[in-house]
């Protein structure tokens, strides 16, 4: 019988380590297990973090829109001599409704990237080491077992054995990319923008609530001829103070979105191109060795 060369060996001993590694899908079950643990964590800490920024971002937005919401079902009616008169200070806040609206969709879809990523982390390490690797494993040594007279397994085997390594790497790449680039520059934007907009957000809520109280109560004919236009101008006022805290606001939540379309979108893209690169290029060299064998 033809003696097993040291390779063989190590492919069946990793194959056994591999089959006995105690990986299971889920979020933090990994912890225990080195490296994969490590890396496992590394990549959930940055969804999570990033989660919890797009949250905050999420609801600042939501209770910019609920108070703006609130003003604009506001109506100043009266009736001076008979003569009705109706105005609709809220109006003036239509158009940024509309923008935080948008803002608040975008919030809310990268928050469900982020979801979609940090339960992704255990499903991959699991796939990768639990099935794509032992799968490559056995080829090869069904290849080594058969003495060569199947060729066509060797280049399989590699090309899973890639496939494994660069998906498992790919989420980590990406937490350790964006994590830079976030300690880097992003953190700091992002915590003056979000002060910047807690404070207006308050001083938002107060011209609100000062906005619902000033508005005029059921008059006489005589009280309405004479407080009507005032009335009108002051809360007119107040209308247009509230929209510019209102675009303010909305252009900061913008930016936050911008911070976060870096940090989920572009850089997670970036990396999927390199592997879609690395991943083509490994086709092609298992096509080419497929050929060559056949």
């Amino acid at each position: 019988m033809k003696r097993m060369s040291p390779v063989v060996w190590l492919k069946a001993l990793l194959l056994v380590a591999l089959l006995l590694l105690p990986l299971r899908m889920g979020e933090g079950v990994n912890a225990g297990v080195p490296l994969i643990g490590a890396a496992e964590q590394l990549a959930a800490d940055y969804c999570g973090r990033t989660l919890e920024r797009a949250t905050a971002a999420y609801v600042s937005a939501k209770v910019v829109d609920r108070i703006i919401s609130t003003i604009q079902r506001a109506e100043i009616s009266v009736t001076p001599v008979g003569v009705g008169l109706t105005f609709a200070p809220g109006e003036l806040l239509a158009a940024a409704n509309e923008a935080i609206e948008r803002v608040s969709a975008a919030l809310f879809t990268v928050m469900g990237l982020m979801l979609v990523e940090k339960l992704s982390i255990g499903l991959i390490s699991w796939l990768c080491f639990k099935l794509l690797l032992p799968l490559a494993l056995v080829l090869s040594l069904l290849r080594h077992l058969t003495g060569g007279r199947l060729p066509r397994l060797a280049p399989v085997a590699r090309f899973l054995a890639r496939l494994a390594v660069l998906l498992w790497c790919f989420f980590p790449a990406v937490a350790l990319a964006a994590g830079y680039v976030e300690s880097a520059y992003l953190d700091a934007e992002y915590a003056r923008q979000m002060d910047e907009n807690a404070g207006e957000e308050k001083r938002l809520d107060a011209l609100g609530k000062e906005f619902s109280e000033s508005m005029p109560e059921e008059q006489s004919v005589w009280d309405q001829f004479k407080g009507a236009a005032a009335d009108m101008l002051d809360v007119r006022q107040k209308a247009a103070d509230m929209l510019d805290y209102a675009d303010r606001m909305t252009d900061r939540l913008f930016h936050v979105f911008c911070i976060f379309l870096l940090t989920t979108v572009l850089i997670p893209l970036f990396m999927l191109f390199l592997l879609r690169k690395l991943l083509a290029l490994l086709t092609d060299g298992y096509r080419r060795e497929m050929t060559h064998t056949a």
